[in-house]
């Protein structure tokens, strides 16, 4: 990350515990990243809040909108027991 101020963006908490909530809920389909999975942005989270990479807006290609989807079927294959299902822990 670069150490422009806007490089990033820090979110509060909503709620007690809502944002170390939001940080494992991204960790879960980050796992299947390695076997071939979409990419999930890594976070920093602390005490009542979290931090995500500010990401750039790009253009959009057929090519880049199939790899996308093949990715995301293999995050989905990985995933949860059903829909809405809590992260393991």
């Amino acid at each position: 990350m670069s150490s422009r101020s806007d490089a990033v963006v820090r979110k509060p908490d909503s709620f007690a515990g809502a944002t170390r909530l939001e940080a494992q809920c991204l960790d879960w389909p980050a796992e299947a990243m390695p076997d071939g999975g979409a990419h999930v942005v890594p976070v920093r989270v602390g005490d009542g809040w979290i931090e995500e990479p500010r990401l750039s807006t790009g253009r959009v290609t057929p090519g880049a909108a199939r790899a996308f989807g093949r990715a995301l079927a293999v995050t989905h294959a990985a995933g949860a027991p059903a829909f809405g299902a809590a992260p393991p822990g």
